[in-house]
């Protein structure tokens, strides 16, 4: 059996990145990717968002393409929430981010998904933006 260690920093946006992830559909969003992450045999080691993406740090196993995988969550949480109601139509943006990482970039991954949603919730008044 072959040894396969294969680490992604992968984030995604809502559609025209509209900012419609609140606090309580992130709740649902976060149990429902970690539902079909499992099911894909996918690993989540980290999972974060704001109000318009989410940000996830997760092994892929070498049998499933970063594409099918991505595109199996993203069309499975669309299909999730508008079915159950926790949101209306719901829809990501086509393009997504998919970062490999080797040991040390994958710990930085994981400290900036972990505290991602507690620096940006807060308002960003600089006219900068987060990101």
């Amino acid at each position: 059996m072959p040894l396969d260690q294969l680490f992604y920093h992968l984030v995604w946006s809502t559609k025209h990145r509209l900012p419609i992830i609140s606090a309580e559909l992130e709740a649902c969003l976060f149990s429902a990717i970690r539902r079909k992450a499992s099911g894909l045999g996918i690993q989540v080691f980290a999972l974060n968002g704001w109000i318009d993406r989410l940000h996830l740090v997760a092994s892929i196993p070498a049998n499933l393409s970063v594409a099918d995988a991505v595109g199996a969550m993203k069309g499975y949480l669309s299909f999730y929430l508008d079915h159950r109601g926790c949101s209306g139509s719901f829809y990501w943006q086509e393009e997504y981010g998919a970062f490999s990482l080797d040991r040390i970039s994958r710990l930085k991954s994981l400290r900036y998904v972990e505290k991602k949603n507690t620096i940006l919730r807060k308002p960003d008044l600089s006219g900068n933006g987060n990101m």
